[in-house]
């Protein structure tokens, strides 16, 4: 329904209600409120539109799921960079002429309006089939913003609430559970230890290994569930100050590949420097190393490079890469393919170094390497504080940055 002139009032308010309540049937999922905001803008204005969640850490356009009923038949994300009127209209805060959308839009000359306020939440793009009235009409769509924006905004933090909850019941049931194997091996040796006075000395020194392995072992486990626990509940503080990425790595890799020092590859300047949390990094580093090493095959690469608005820092194998069936639970705790080996980790380093990640404003995500392998890439934002320019290795954003919002061990 075209808004006209002679019933724009009594038009508005009906799309306005008819907008509200489409978000409200749909509350308890995200996808379903950008699908409620596009049908009703198009209902409303005539033409096509769009609607997509805005990732404000790495500035993408993200559509749902499925494809948007024509008008963007390819739904991986959008770069702001590479559509500078909506980046203004996401600044700015307003609805504002987007012409010459990326190819991945099937629009000309559309309005973008961003979903919320301070930052927006999402964009809906809207290409009307008229403007009758183009004041009321812009009008109309700050409306829609607002409404849509907060309606979204609700559904976001609802998932996320319903997310931790299942997550917390989850974890508890298998840090439980993970904790009782070593546990329970140490006490069988321990018993063997105490009730046999005649052990072969060899069968002596085979029961103190096992003993000393399955203490870290435990050790390890603990550490991983009282940093992922402290994570989740903020009480890791990010620390951010002025280093040299390179010379912190070195340390990393000399670490945790210690018998493997020619696995480890190091391609990144010298002079490259981020403002991070140096603890969270190495954290991060190491984590995705040991990864490589323990399910990927060497040459494990680490690259870095700075540009205008982020930090990229990569780590590549040159393995099978991850099956594709387990991908979208890589990140889960406690999470192990069916190729991993019981003894093979906890299945929460990969929790822990996104949560890292996520505590800087950031993105960890895993893309599979060329010609094969895994790649996980690490996006950080410059922090809002940092007036300085980046301080070398400045570049255009790669493929896998743009999608670090749409993807979701060891």
């Amino acid at each position: 329904m075209a808004i006209r002139r002679q019933d724009s009032t009594r038009s508005a308010l009906e799309s306005v209600g008819l907008l509200a309540e489409r978000c409200d049937a749909a509350a308890a999922e995200p996808a379903g409120v950008l699908a409620a905001i596009r049908t009703t803008a198009e209902d409303t204005f005539g033409g096509h539109a769009v609607a997509l969640r805005l990732m404000t850490s790495t500035r993408e356009l993200v559509p749902p799921a499925a494809a948007s009923d024509g008008a963007m038949p390819d739904p991986r994300p959008v770069s702001l960079d590479d559509w500078p009127p909506v980046a203004q209209a996401v600044d700015r805060g307003e609805p504002l002429l987007a012409p010459d959308p990326p190819s991945a839009f099937r629009l000309r000359a559309p309005i973008a309006v961003p979903l919320g306020q301070a930052p927006p939440v999402g964009v809906l793009v809207v290409e009307p089939a008229s403007w009758p009235d183009e004041t009321e009409a812009k009008n109309l769509l700050h409306v829609f913003g607002a409404v849509g924006g907060l309606a979204f905004a609700r559904a976001l933090e609802q998932e996320r609430v319903v997310r931790l909850s299942d997550l917390r019941s989850q974890f508890i049931a298998r840090a439980a559970h993970e904790l009782r194997a070593p546990f329970a091996i140490l006490h069988g040796t321990i018993t063997t230890l105490n009730d046999q006075d005649d052990l072969p000395p060899e069968h002596e020194e085979s029961l103190h290994e096992v003993l000393f392995q399955q203490t870290q072992r435990t050790t390890r486990l603990i550490d991983q569930v009282l940093d992922l626990s402290g994570l989740d509940a903020s009480a890791v503080p990010i620390e951010r100050e002025r280093f040299r990425v390179r010379e912190r790595l070195e340390d990393v890799v000399a670490l945790v590949a210690a018998d493997r020092p020619d696995d480890v590859r190091l391609e990144l300047p010298a002079h490259l420097v981020v403002d991070a949390d140096p603890t969270a990094v190495e954290r991060i580093v190491a984590n995705l190393v040991t990864n490589a090493l323990r399910h990927g095959r060497p040459p494990v690469t680490i690259e870095a490079r700075q540009h205008d608005r982020h930090f990229q820092l990569s780590v590549e194998d040159r393995g099978a890469g991850v099956e594709r069936s387990f991908v979208p639970h890589l990140f889960d705790r406690f999470s192990r393919s069916d190729a991993a080996t019981p003894t093979e980790g906890s299945g929460l380093g990969l929790a822990i170094a996104r949560s890292y990640a996520h505590a800087h404003g950031g993105e960890l995500v895993y893309t599979p390497a060329e010609p094969q392998g895994a790649r996980f890439e690490l996006v950080l934002p410059h922090a809002s504080s940092n007036a300085d320019p980046p301080a070398s290795g400045s570049h255009e954003p790669t493929a896998a940055e743009r999608s670090a919002s749409s993807t979701s061990s060891a």
